[in-house]
């Protein structure tokens, strides 16, 4: 027990001193982000396996189309959050565009974290361009040479995240549809989400509980989708799959195909992970 409460007692020191250490720098330089390296970081990924599986993931698809392009242009869907942005900002060769239809999360208002945290978001933010806006609805000329999307369409259910909008089985696939129609040619989209026997779940918070509960959905959680075969396939279409990766197990190890896609779903907390990269096919 004194062990325990020791390691507890000196994390809260350490916090402490890295909180004061912040609280006297504004986030303009080097060594802050140093020192959130350090300290926060780790804490950020050290239980959440599957954010770093997503990452890893991530990172190394960034890695390779930097080497072959030299610069690529990156748009983020459902970005408000996402602390790999950080790692993102480290390449000068990136141009990075975020974009989040949730506004309190985008400002950091809507962030369950710490004040250090928040402060650190809003130095991200001004680094950064966003913008606030419904991908299923988002129209724009700009094109991007890599379209992600981080454990997101799968909170995207048949009414979406507006509750004008009309009742559709697909609102998910229409969005990653939006979201191909912003890839350049022989550009690259990269998705993340829960897979498994097709699921759906509805959070009693959400304004369409009843409508939802009657269509079929489960009580869970949060508001989410799970993923199984035929439904992937309507995330992929005609695009060409060019890698991906399968996780299962509460660290989320690495797994084959056919047994994450067939994980039989107990509740909303999915141990099962699909990481995609399809290509343009024109």
């Amino acid at each position: 027990m004194k062990k325990y409460l020791s390691i507890i007692s000196n994390f809260l020191i350490k916090k402490l001193i890295f909180e004061k250490i912040i609280s006297l720098f504004e986030f303009n330089d080097n060594i802050n982000l140093r020192l959130f390296n350090l300290f926060y970081k780790k804490q950020i990924y050290k239980k959440n396996f599957e954010r770093k599986r997503e990452v890893t993931f991530l990172l190394e698809i960034i890695h390779d189309l930097v080497k072959k392009k030299n610069k690529i242009s990156l748009l983020d869907v459902g970005f408000a959050g996402s602390w790999y942005i950080l790692d993102i900002l480290k390449a000068d060769n990136i141009d990075y565009t975020g974009l989040d239809i949730n506004n309190s999360r985008i400002t950091g208002l809507g962030l369950k974290v710490d004040a250090t945290l928040k402060k650190l978001w809003n130095f991200m933010l001004s680094k950064i361009k966003y913008i606030y806006a419904d991908i299923i609805d988002y129209k724009s000329k700009n094109k991007y040479d890599l379209v992600i999307s981080i454990s997101t369409i799968e909170h995207i259910l048949p009414l979406g995240y507006d509750s004008k909008k009309e009742y559709g089985p697909y609102l998910d696939i229409d969005a990653v549809d939006s979201m191909k129609n912003l890839v350049k040619e022989e550009g690259y989209i990269l998705l993340t989400f829960p897979c498994g026997t097709e699921e759906f779940f509805v959070n009693r918070k959400n304004l369409n509980f009843n409508f939802l509960l009657q269509k079929g959905f489960k009580l869970g959680h949060h508001n989410l989708i799970s993923y199984d075969e035929n439904r992937i396939k309507k995330i992929i279409g005609d695009w060409k799959v060019i890698k991906e990766k399968y996780f299962m197990g509460k660290k989320f190890n690495p797994i084959g195909k056919t047994s994450a896609i067939n994980y039989e779903h107990k509740s909303s907390f999915i141990n099962s992970l699909c990481c995609i990269l399809l290509k343009n096919p024109k």
